[in-house]
């Protein structure tokens, strides 16, 4: 028995090395909180993007490519660099009226990951719902002046909500560097944080998203908003002022019914590596020994 207290409290202060399996980063699959998909591979026709969860696919307009370097496992993205009015998006009504893609009680997630050439000036779309009659639209997740920002476009209650980007720490901006960017709303209108907004590096060390800040948005999406999605851009009137291309390129975008977890989207928790597992295997057969 004393051999054994003595095992038991070495183990108490034991540290398990997760080694090589610190996290893992690949691209999503569709589970049942998830509305659309889009991984922006190159299909091979070079002109389509499928929904790997829904139905409304997405296609390259104005310059915009898909066979773009990725992330490491992530095969190719999408890019909207080529022109102001660059985008990936949706046909108008096709396969039908398009409202507001939020779940039961008007919650969302809506996700990517980036990498862009400068964060610091102009409207740079990651997501959005938008159309040209302002009736029509819905929101905008996008890089707004070094600030991560969701603007609610409800008519008669418009609002934004934003948050600086780092420029410190292991999250800070650098050019040409995967991130991702996630924003979120758990459907409980006019709460307190209710809305989240989400920035991390992507790197395999990483097994969480990085929470920015939360914000109380009064209003739910609307749900009669008839628009387009755009990917990398918003749809409005080229030469109208309201260019918004995102400055490089976007992958792994993601839109789901629920508010996701800092740990239920890219990252995940880490591994014990398998020599800590045997180490405990082996502990554990000490002690059956001990008694």
């Amino acid at each position: 028995m004393k051999n054994s207290k003595i095992l038991f409290t070495a183990l108490a202060g034991l540290t398990i090395s997760t080694g090589s399996h610190a996290a893992i980063i690949a691209p999503y699959t569709a589970d049942a909180d998830t509305l659309h998909l889009y991984h922006l591979d190159d299909p091979g026709s070079g002109s389509s993007v499928d929904d790997s969860a829904g139905s409304i696919n997405l296609s390259k307009q104005n310059g915009a490519t898909l066979a773009n370097a990725g992330f490491a496992g992530f095969d190719t993205a999408g890019n909207t660099n080529a022109a102001i009015n660059s985008i990936i998006r949706s046909s108008v009504n096709s396969p039908g009226p398009i409202v507001a893609p939020t779940g039961a009680g008007g919650a969302f997630t809506y996700e990517a990951m980036i990498n862009v050439s400068q964060a610091t000036s102009g409207n740079q779309m990651i997501f959005a719902m938008d159309a040209n009659s302002n009736a029509d639209r819905s929101f905008q997740f996008r890089i707004n002046n070094a600030k991560l920002s969701f603007f609610n476009l409800k008519e008669g209650f418009l609002t934004s909500y934003a948050t600086d980007i780092p420029t410190t720490g292991s999250d800070a901006f650098a050019a040409n560097e995967w991130f991702h960017v996630a924003v979120t709303y758990n459907g409980n209108q006019n709460t307190a944080d209710n809305l989240n907004l989400y920035w991390t590096r992507v790197d395999a060390s990483r097994t969480e998203a990085n929470l920015l800040s939360s914000h109380n948005m009064a209003e739910d999406l609307s749900t009669t908003a008839l628009a387009v999605y755009g990917v990398g851009n918003d749809f409005r009137t080229v030469g109208s002022g309201n260019e918004s291309n995102l400055d490089g390129s976007i992958d792994e975008v993601r839109i789901s019914g629920v508010a996701r977890g800092a740990g239920d989207m890219l990252f995940t928790i880490p591994e014990p590596s398998a020599t800590a597992l045997l180490g405990l295997s082996g502990v554990a057969f000490i002690l059956r020994r001990k008694r």
